[in-house]
């Protein structure tokens, strides 16, 4: 094939030179880990040959074909694609494949010394290596595996740029492979095309089949044949690894069920298994299952990466628990990947390998990105509106645990597996996290932003484009935050804090309505998408959050002039009614008025019925604030009648000794305390509240050690459950804060088989189970409940916000002959930096 070529590779010339990597030259992002421009250019013509290999893999004609059609939107140019055997007369040719699959690649490696193979530049790398010729040139395009191709295709392609209606390139000398091993995306409920093809750009290699990981009781073991056929072609295409996700959160006897749904997936063509605790719990007897699908993986010859695990809620952002410890010392169970939503350190590592997971790194799951709540959502993205709401591209802080890019740097120390599960549109999502993982110590935000605008808009629209979001940050920043799934008329429909900031949010949605005529404009012939898609996706959800930017900015709503609105009235109808009433119907008409406009501007936003109907009722007539007054009068009584029902229950129930297990308050978690809220305080402050029978809750002390407890002796109704409901206001702090609750329990179980599974205790902070622990779990040594405390439902945490936190034990099944107790000690807040 190159026998009439006269070679002088440029990559010699340059090691004569001593070129060095002009990294700030490179268009790439992720920008290269090698990257040598050799000062030369050459040109991109309707004769410049796409060749592939005669033994091409699937994955390289895709390779192959998606560069042909990224060249001919983007220039208008449709390269033609031929095997290496049909390339005989070509003068310049873009040599496509691995080693393994393109004979030519492979001689050329031996020719000029090019290092490709599984150690250089090893796992997902390539090499980009530009030939010159007497009549054109050859660029190889050369994947460590089928993967590396594609990352290399697209690398190729952020090269070619337009120079006097000429498409040129730089020759270049390029050699790069990921920092983290593995990295994927899971839960995605669209399976298309663009969707995956947007995973190869990001860098992503591997997705899971979804369901039927809900598993029982929602959607039993039903395998969609359709949809992981579907997901299968589109990932094995691409080159993408296949991870087959079933619930393993069941009892005994669904285990079967559980088995031959594997076998079932292995069968289609899934290349690994992902056991899923996850939010449906800890399971029964979860270590026989799990040892049962291990055997089935060694049956089916899986290697050891092609088996990872979600534990159970509770044990899933936090390491050292009573499950994990147990199941780490099954035999084989360290041989799998687990993973936890707590961003990689050496500290969790540490306890990682303190818990007996001494094989593998753990991996690290981001729920990310969790938005707080905006113009057409609430918190964590949920749509308020009856489409899907526009996000603009958010870092990975914006996700749990908050965690900053500088304190990422290191992160591939300690993980070499990392997912996200996320929700949004695929381009402007994978990126963020693919990109990242491929060299977290090199990662730049801003260089991530600009491809992702370059890609879905053009490069002449990036400033557009940021100016668009930017504007919409600062836009959403001026209204009320919203809690998670809430329409409470309190917070919705959105309102500014400040409506004296009106002129701001003005500013800023015309900003972003003139930003998007000029995305409307140019971007449709710049963009690497479909233009339907274009469309539909971004511009259809970008307009919307423009006009109603400006229906919510240009509404006067009842409260921004009705200050403390409830209170008055209150307090003027125990006052004097009349005057109540007069009040009333000055300020009708005008409230009626302002709910006519608001109700017509905003039909399609969730709630505005409901918060229309909380103004009328307002509106109503004094009567309606005499059964207010009544209301909360009657909700004191009842908080009362609580109080001294559970106290009379809790002084004549049987006591224990807690002293060994109170003693553990002193293994305090390391940190500055900001704030401690003591159990007696926090009752004092705190709400009962209890179903069924056979609850006891009170306070208990061990010498200096004070707790709050929950008792049960008797027999339980499924969904039965007690809690103390109280809050926790946020301190001033400088650092990141962590809130540190100590938990324990004891109990007595005389079911046969045991009733594990039938009742735990939780920690609900800020309306989430942060922590939940089955009531027969050995807490030992993992007493101090600790999570973060950066990001509530509703936003970034502040200062002087107040947090919902309920301390909890509820029952899952209906339950005889389980006494339990769960005692809540101090609740403390922790500056830890």
């Amino acid at each position: 094939m190159f026998s009439r070529f006269k070679i002088t590779a440029l990559i010699i010339s340059a090691l004569f030179i001593n070129a060095v990597s002009i990294a700030a030259d490179c268009p790439i992002v992720p920008t290269p880990k090698e990257y040598k421009s050799l000062g030369d250019e050459f040109q991109l013509t309707g004769e410049t040959v796409i060749v592939i290999g005669d033994n091409a893999t699937e994955v390289d004609e895709y390779a192959a074909q998606k560069l042909q059609s990224y060249i001919n939107k983007k220039f208008g140019v449709k390269p033609e694609i031929v095997k290496a055997a049909d390339s005989q007369n070509t003068k310049s040719m873009i040599l496509l494949g691995t080693r393994q699959s393109c004979n030519e690649i492979d001689q050329l490696c031996k020719d000029k010394n090019f290092a490709l193979d599984a150690n250089t530049p090893g796992f997902d790398g390539y090499i980009i290596e530009t030939i010159e010729n007497d009549n054109g040139y050859i660029v190889v395009i050369g994947g460590s595996n089928a993967r590396g191709v594609t990352y290399g295709m697209t690398s190729f392609f952020d090269l070619l740029k337009k120079e006097n209606d000429k498409i040129m390139f730089p020759a270049v000398s390029i050699k790069d492979w990921p920092s983290i091993k593995w990295r994927g995306r899971n839960c995605a409920k669209v399976v298309s095309e663009e969707a995956y093809d947007s995973y190869v750009r990001a860098r992503i290699n591997y997705v899971d089949t979804l369901y039927p990981m809900v598993g029982l009781p929602k959607t039993g073991f039903t395998i969609d044949e359709e949809r992981i056929t579907n997901v299968l072609n589109q990932a094995h295409r691409r080159g993408l690894f296949v991870f087959g996700v079933v619930n393993c959160a069941v009892k005994p006897e669904f285990f079967d069920n559980v088995y031959d749904s594997y076998v079932k997936l292995l069968d289609m063509g899934v290349d690994g298994i992902w056991l899923s605790f996850d939010d449906a719990g800890e399971g029964l007897n979860a270590d026989i299952l799990i040892k049962r699908v291990l055997d089935l993986a060694k049956k089916r010859n899986l290697p050891d990466h092609a088996i990872v695990m979600t534990p159970p809620a509770g044990s899933y952002h936090n390491i050292e628990t009573s499950w994990n410890k147990y199941m780490a010392s099954q035999q084989g169970f360290d041989n799998i990947t687990w993973f936890f939503t707590r961003p990689p350190c050496d500290c969790d590592l540490e306890t990682a390998r303190k818990i007996g997971l001494n094989t593998k790194l753990p991996g690290w799951w981001h729920n990310w990105a969790r938005p707080a709540s905006g113009l057409l959502n609430s918190a964590y993205g949920v749509s308020m509106y009856d489409k899907s709401p526009y996000f603009e591209p958010m870092p990975l802080e914006i996700g749990w645990h908050t965690p900053t890019y500088d304190e990422l740097a290191d992160a591939p120390k300690y993980s070499d597996t990392i997912v996200a599960c996320t929700d949004g549109r695929e381009e402007y999502v994978m990126p963020v996290l693919g990109y990242w993982a491929w060299d977290p110590a090199k990662h730049n935000w801003d260089s991530v932003r600009t491809s992702i605008y370059t890609f879905v808009y053009g490069a002449a629209q990036v400033n557009d484009a940021k100016t668009f979001d930017d504007s919409f940050i600062k836009l959403k920043n001026l209204f009320k935050r919203m809690h998670y799934k809430s329409q409470s008329p309190d917070l919705w429909p959105p309102r500014l804090i400040d409506p004296a900031k009106k002129p701001q949010a003005i500013e800023y949605v015309s900003a972003m309505d003139k930003a998007l005529k000029n995305l409307k404009a140019n971007a449709p012939a710049a963009t690497m998408l479909d233009a339907k898609r274009l469309e539909s996706v971004y511009f259809d959800a970008m307009q919307d959050t423009v006009d109603y930017g400006i229906k919510l900015t240009s509404y006067d709503y009842p409260e921004y002039w009705l200050k403390d609105f409830d209170e008055s009235m209150i307090a003027l109808t125990k006052k004097d009614s009349q005057a109540a009433a007069k009040r009333l119907a000055e300020i009708k008409p005008k409230v009626e008025a302002q709910l006519a406009e608001i109700s017509a501007g905003l039909k399609n936003i969730k709630g505005i019925n409901e918060y229309v109907s909380y103004w009328n009722e307002k509106l109503s007539g004094i009567e309606y604030w005499q059964k207010q007054i009544k209301s909360r009068k009657a909700k004191k009584v009842k908080e009362q009648q609580d109080r001294q029902e559970i106290a009379q229950i809790w002084q004549s129930s049987p006591k224990a000794d807690y002293s060994k297990l109170l003693a553990a308050m002193d293994n305090r978690p390391k940190g500055k305390v900001l704030l401690e809220i003591k159990p007696a305080q926090f009752e004092k402050e705190s709400s009962y509240s209890w179903t069924g029978s056979g609850w006891a809750m009170g306070l208990t002390k061990a010498g200096k050690n004070e707790a709050f407890a929950i008792q049960f002796d008797g027999t339980c109704n499924a969904q039965d459950t007690a809690s103390l409901n109280g809050k926790l206001v946020v301190p001033q702090h400088k650092g990141k804060l962590q809130v540190a609750v100590f938990a324990t329990h004891i109990y007595d179980d005389k079911n046969n088989p045991p009733a594990k599974g039938n009742r735990v205790s939780v920690v609900q902070f800020d309306r989430k189970w942060v922590w939940v622990q089955d009531s027969t779990n050995d807490m030992t040594g993992h007493e101090w409940v600790v999570f973060d405390l950066a990001w509530s439902d509703a936003g970034p945490v502040l200062a002087g916000d107040v947090l919902p936190i309920n301390l909890i034990v509820y029952s899952h099944e209906t339950t005889s002959n389980l006494k339990s107790t769960v005692l809540f000690g101090p609740i403390l807040v922790l500056e830890t930096e």
